[in-house]
């Protein structure tokens, strides 16, 4: 396996692994299942069964945070609010990081790692804040 395999690879464990762990609630427990079930297939080297499964996540943030039918926003404190976007900003890196993964295995593509450091998490974090806000 390459280098640049190797890396694409554990960026997307590691960001999965966040993901799962920043998530909250029952709703979500479809999502955590499948999340551990892709860190395992990769783990193993299964791409071919992992990509399966990446191609059926759902897409976009997680949190209804960006939907304008949210009259339940006026009941989030700043703490809910702020722990909904870490965890949409840590599966939106996921999905980038697992399509980055996917294109890279099928394709040979070799793009920019993602980045998934904590710093790059509380960027996108703080883009989607800015978004959250203009959409209303």
């Amino acid at each position: 396996m390459s280098q640049s395999t190797e890396l694409r690879l554990q960026a997307a464990i590691s960001i999965c692994t966040k993901v799962i762990e920043s998530i909250g609630g029952d709703e979500w427990q479809d999502l955590v299942l499948d999340l551990i079930k892709i860190n395992e297939l990769l783990t193993c080297k299964q791409f071919e069964n992992a990509i399966e499964i990446i191609r059926g996540l759902p897409r976009g943030a997680l949190s209804g945070v960006y939907n304008k039918d949210t009259d339940w926003m006026d009941t989030l404190t700043e703490d809910d609010l702020s722990e909904n976007l870490h965890m949409d900003a840590c599966y939106v890196l996921a999905l980038e990081a697992l399509h980055d993964l996917r294109v890279h295995l099928l394709y040979g593509a070799e793009r920019k790692i993602v980045d998934i450091s904590d710093n790059a998490i509380l960027q996108k974090k703080s883009e989607l804040e800015l978004n959250a806000k203009t959409a209303f």
